[in-house]
């Protein structure tokens, strides 16, 4: 996994093995949603659950806004919209590769996964 942000310090990600804590919020692990497409230790269905949350958790602090419980800071809107716009094509990607993976053969997949983790 990638280095990310955690509170003000800089953990690696990798330190932990317990994915129900990194899927609690991904954004506190992932930069960014592209980290969590790049991050060769995950799975398919570990990315799409991690891209679902952060997706939801935007949409929570959407919802939150829209009825007055936290102000409304438009940099803050803005930030987020940018961020749901990255994981709705994150997700897509993933959809993707998804797709392209089940076209393959089982030995095309097998060494596509062994080449791609050997580079990273």
């Amino acid at each position: 996994m990638t280095k990310a942000r955690l509170g003000p310090a800089m953990i690696n990600a990798d330190q932990t093995n317990d994915f129900d804590l990194v899927s609690q919020d991904p954004a506190a692990w992932y930069g960014q949603p592209q980290a969590i497409l790049d991050d060769a230790q995950l799975r398919h269905g570990e990315k799409a659950r991690l891209l679902d949350e952060w997706a939801l958790d935007l949409a929570d602090r959407r919802t939150a806004a829209d009825e007055g419980m936290v102000p409304e800071v438009p940099r803050l809107i803005d930030r987020d919209v940018k961020m749901q716009d990255r994981i709705i094509s994150a997700q897509a990607d993933l959809a993707t590769i998804v797709a392209e993976d089940a076209a393959q053969s089982l030995p095309q997949r097998l060494w596509r996964r062994i080449t791609t983790r050997s580079a990273g």
